[in-house]
């Protein structure tokens, strides 16, 4: 049977650990900058005037798209992955809809309403 050797990085001495870390977190800290650049730049974008009359069904009947924001700012969809045919959704929808009742009550603080898209329709309920 062959011998599998992984591959692992050199053991040195407390202070050569101590300076490469920090030469590494110096570089994690450029990663979060740029990340915080790139994500101010993404908040600027300018935004498009929606011309289409958008109609969605729900537990309270058929709304509008600014039905659904209740007089709030924003309005945060998640689109709950739940095929007709499924006995389940989504595992993963499932524990970020297990996860977003507990946000959801700092979320209305920020002048921001949740809710949840569907494909299973009204016969299926998530």
């Amino acid at each position: 049977m062959p011998t599998i050797t992984i591959p692992h990085p050199p053991i040195v001495s407390r202070d050569l650990w101590l300076a490469e870390r920090k030469k590494l977190l110096a570089h994690e800290k450029e990663l979060t900058q740029h990340y915080d650049r790139i994500n101010a730049e993404r908040r600027r974008l300018p935004m498009v005037k929606l011309e289409k009359s958008y109609e969605f069904e729900g537990p309270q009947g058929k709304r509008t798209l600014p039905a659904l924001f209740d007089g709030r700012r924003q309005l945060i969809v998640y689109h709950f992955m739940f095929d007709p045919a499924w006995e389940k959704g989504c595992s993963g929808c499932t524990g970020f809809v297990n996860a977003g009742r507990s946000i959801a009550a700092g979320k209305m603080r920020h002048d921001v309403r949740g809710d949840f898209a569907c494909p299973a329709g009204k016969a299926r309920s998530i």
